[in-house]
């Protein structure tokens, strides 16, 4: 591993918290619920979109919010209720 990706690692275990921690916990709410992982038309959105909640357990970092807000724009778009602009 080269010293820049160690480097992005440890950054991100501190702005995102651990990865495998992060994505247990978005798999246990899938789990919960019920859900089978098929990915259908939003599928893929809603997974990322879970993801991004359980980092901000971990972590309140600003990206985060914004991927959240992306990802829900992309599942809309995605449904074509709405333009990629909203």
């Amino acid at each position: 591993m080269t010293d820049e990706v160690a480097e992005l690692i440890r950054e991100r275990q501190v702005t995102h918290g651990d990865a495998y921690q992060v994505t247990s916990v978005m798999l246990d709410c899938l789990a919960f619920r019920g859900y089978a992982l098929n990915v259908l038309k939003a599928g893929i959105s809603w997974i990322m979109i879970l993801n991004k909640l359980a980092r901000l357990l971990f972590s309140d970092h600003e990206d985060h919010w914004r991927d959240i807000e992306g990802w829900a724009r992309l599942a809309r778009v995605r449904r074509k209720d709405v333009s990629m602009d909203g």
